[in-house]
């Protein structure tokens, strides 16, 4: 009973999690914005090519290997050539690329959308502190302003010294 529990625990740990990573995850997450809905949506369609070559060469392979065996058929193929069977291996792996290739751009081209921030927030790790810096700081004195500041360690020393109330 209680690896039935831990079964379906596993199973569906999403449900209890939210919608958190967990470990051996097969899939994606909730999309939470429309490009990562396009790269999910571009997911599943990949995955359904990708299913139906395996299929199609999977079943090829069997029949070919099913009724072409030297043991079963003795009599030897009288073509060399075959026009309407180039025409197809060619352009079935076309049409499947220009498949492919239509929802790929149109994803490329949203990722690289900019969009116009409010703000710009710059953060600098250093080797012993941290600098922050807002160069798009618009305070009621000057039009333009850059708000920079260092965030640097302190010891708890220094803190019950100073009795710095709010401090880490």
């Amino acid at each position: 009973m209680q690896l039935f529990i831990f079964t379906l625990a596993t199973l569906n740990s999403s449900i209890w999690l939210g919608d958190s990573a967990v470990s051996y995850q097969l899939g994606f997450q909730d999309p939470a914005t429309t490009t990562m809905e396009g790269i999910f949506l571009f997911n599943l369609h990949l995955l359904f090519v990708i299913i139906g070559i395996v299929v199609l060469v999977g079943w090829l392979l069997f029949t070919i290997l099913k009724n072409f065996t030297e043991v079963e058929n003795s009599n030897v193929a009288n073509f060399t050539h075959s026009n309407a069977i180039e025409i197809i291996w060619t352009s079935i792996p076309a049409l499947i690329l220009l498949s492919l290739a239509s929802p790929s751009f149109s994803l490329l081209y949203s990722l690289d959308e900019i969009s116009n921030p409010e703000l710009t927030l710059k953060v600098l790790g250093h080797q012993w502190y941290w600098s922050y810096e807002i160069s798009d700081f618009n305070s009621c004195s000057e039009a333009s302003q850059n708000l920079k500041y260092s965030s640097y360690m302190l010891t708890n020393e220094f803190l019950k010294e100073n009795n710095t109330v709010g401090f880490f």
